[in-house]
């Protein structure tokens, strides 16, 4: 395996992301995303801005004169690099080990960009934890990247488990770069007012398929923090990667504003005269992510929700953050960061007010030491130059086992309500559905019919 001296820090001086998916500022203060309409671009395209606060966060952590990002489909000839000989790759973390997804194309590009290629906060995604059958593609990738650098760092324990299964082990369990943004080797998360706090909430209406073990359950728990919310006065929503809700936040024109917040509350099946006046009024979308995490410290106090980039938004910056997990990738960076979660699959009503009053962020602040130590480690041991200070002493050993759930069970009466309510209204959408599969049946018989 080719290993590479941390001595040549001293000589770094050209840095290119892969797949950065934002754009990198001439200042290096971070990064952006320019738009000339943002309508028609998600008429063809989509976007993730939880993936652009990390490559932000790797511009301000990361030392180099230049920088540069490289998107996935570059060619393996460097004519067509922005550098072409980069004397670093860092490969920008995300949910790229998946069982469905094959990233066999990635091979040529891999293999001609010159070492070291540094793989940081990579993840694997699926809807719970356990062993999975990495495609072969996916393979050959990551071994190319185990040989190109001192170790690869994964976000949590369950990548290192998927990539040990493959027998790649030159692997260090850092994180994501997002939750080190600040630079602070300690964070110290402000304890909110569970009565008072201004509530920031993040959701996500994607959540089906290999991105969560009960999307059911997760629609319905994100409508009922939604409009627990909407009652909750100076309630921010922070809108992240879908189109509809990045467009009501920018809607100038009442009739376009009413006409993207009828589809929202429809799909999130939450209308209500609260829910639409927050909707209207509190929709927040940010395409800079400095304006963004300005926008959050200004705005709210606690942030509760379902985006793990939205939460890291409030929670580097000693804002208190609560995480819904649903998936494997939530649930190892919750049990890593020792960070107060509620598990979707649980399904129980959603009150505020208790969340913030059961949550406790020691663990995490004394994990957050910890893991900055490691991702400093990490760097330093891959060569990469950085602009992080001394890690801080930490004597608290890390905790054995995953991190419990937050029980947050309101009284008896008001479950029991809520219950009800939920029963009837999903008992109401299986009648839809029996009615329209009978409807679409009666169709089919007759279109043979109607062609004799």
């Amino acid at each position: 395996m080719q290993k590479h001296c941390k001595a040549m820090t001293q000589q770094q001086t050209s840095l290119l992301v892969l797949n950065a998916g934002a754009e990198i500022l001439p200042d290096l203060s971070g990064v952006t995303v320019r738009l000339p309409s943002l309508r028609s671009f998600f008429e063809s395209s989509e976007i993730n801005t939880g993936d652009m606060v990390v490559t932000d966060a790797l511009v301000r952590q990361l030392d180099y004169p230049v920088m540069a990002g490289l998107a996935f489909e570059a060619p393996p000839d460097p004519q067509a690099w922005p550098i072409a000989a980069p004397t670093a790759t860092v490969w920008r973390g995300s949910n790229y080990i998946s069982a469905e997804a094959d990233l066999g194309w990635l091979v040529p590009l891999l293999r001609a960009l010159p070492a070291p290629i540094v793989a940081i906060g990579l993840g694997a995604q699926a809807p719970g934890a356990g062993p999975m059958e990495v495609p072969p593609g996916t393979r050959e990738a990551l071994r190319i990247i185990a040989d190109k650098s001192v170790s690869i760092g994964v976000r949590g324990n369950h990548s290192a488990e998927i990539l040990d299964g493959i027998g790649i082990r030159n692997v260090r369990v850092i994180g994501c770069p997002s939750f080190y943004r600040s630079l602070r080797p300690e964070l110290a998360i402000a304890r909110p007012d569970p009565e008072a706090a201004r509530l920031g909430i993040t959701l996500n209406r994607s959540l089906w398929g290999r991105y969560a073990s009960h999307p059911i359950r997760v629609l319905r728990l994100q409508r009922a923090l939604l409009q627990a919310a909407a009652e909750r006065e100076g309630s921010v929503f922070y809108a992240q990667g879908e189109a509809e809700e990045a467009l009501l936040a920018e809607a100038v024109s009442p009739e376009e504003r009413e006409a993207l917040l009828a589809v929202v509350v429809k799909a999130l099946q939450a209308d209500t005269p609260a829910v639409r006046d927050m909707l209207r009024t509190r929709t927040r979308f940010f395409l800079d992510p400095a304006a963004w995490f300005a926008d959050v410290a200004e705005r709210i106090d606690a942030m509760i929700g379902f985006r793990l980039h939205g939460n890291v938004v409030a929670l580097s910056q000693g804002i208190p953050s609560v995480l819904f997990t649903y998936d494997s990738r939530t649930r190892e960076i919750a049990d890593l960061f020792r960070l107060p979660f509620i598990d979707a699959g649980a399904y129980e009503p959603v009150c505020p007010r208790r969340i913030l009053a059961e949550a406790d962020w020691s663990e995490f602040e004394q994990a957050y030491s910890r893991n900055f130590a490691r991702y400093r480690d990490f760097l330093d041991e891959n060569g990469l130059a950085h602009r992080l200070p001394p890690a801080a002493a930490c004597h608290e050993a890390a905790p054995n086992g995953p991190m419990p759930a937050l029980d947050c069970r309101i009284d008896a009466a008001t479950r029991a309500a809520w219950f009800r309510d939920e029963a009837l209204r999903l008992s109401g959408d299986l009648a839809q559905a029996y009615d329209a599969n009978a409807w679409l049946g009666e169709r089919l018989r007759a279109a043979p019919a109607a062609q004799a």
